[in-house]
């Protein structure tokens, strides 16, 4: 079994490691490790070329991107796996996250388990990885409770918001996207303000670039 871990403090890789190894004690196995985007880039692509699969994917969501490849973060090394193993089980953790991120890992990703750091410690970790290694999934009280929330309330989540971005994207005035969706400019200007808190961005070059990233536009 090859088990790649992907977090970019390499003294955690140790106790991961420990924490797979109990929980597959019985399953001969191999650690692929990862300090950033790039190296998972690489193993994937290595692993691809040896016809090897990778049956097991832990990835820290906040790892050094790897521009080139679009891969920003967790969230698109995980989708990058999935789209050349399919049958990989993933594990994605971060010790924080915005709401439209974790909904997007969520709905995108469908990650086989998804959990803050902070909700667990190494020996629950092993119990996580055995219910996954099972077909089991695992998603930790703080994230589903958050996930919920963001739901009924997480304003990017609005056809209209996005809308909004989108004209923005392609070089609209806010007078222009007012015409195209028959809003007032406050109207306009206050939902453009709020995407602007949700997304902790400033100014709007900030916005797009972010919205990119996103995939949003």
């Amino acid at each position: 079994m090859n088990i790649l871990i992907a977090e970019d403090h390499e003294f955690i890789h140790e106790t991961l490691q420990v924490s797979f190894n109990k929980a597959l004690e019985h399953e001969k196995h191999s650690f692929l490790k990862c300090l950033c985007c790039k190296d998972v880039y690489d193993i994937v692509e290595q692993q691809i070329l040896e016809r090897e699969i990778i049956h097991f994917a832990l990835l820290d969501f906040c790892m050094p991107s790897y521009d080139e490849k679009k891969i920003f973060s967790g969230k698109e090394a995980a989708l990058y796996i999935k789209n050349l193993m399919p049958d990989c089980k993933i594990i994605i953790m971060t010790a924080s996250m915005d709401t439209l991120t974790m909904i997007e890992i969520i709905q995108q990703v469908r990650p086989d388990g998804f959990l803050y750091k902070s909700d667990f410690d190494f020996n629950e970790l092993t119990k996580i990885i055995k219910e996954i290694s099972n077909g089991g999934n695992f998603r930790s009280k703080n994230i589903n409770d958050q996930y919920q929330k963001g739901l009924e309330t997480n304003i990017l989540l609005e056809p209209i918001n996005r809308k909004i971005i989108s004209y923005l994207a392609l070089g609209y005035r806010i007078k222009e996207i007012c015409e195209e969706l028959h809003l007032t400019e406050p109207t306009i200007n206050k939902r453009i303000a709020k995407i602007k808190e949700e997304l902790k961005i400033d100014n709007s070059s900030g916005l797009l670039r972010e919205a990119k990233k996103r995939g949003l536009v």
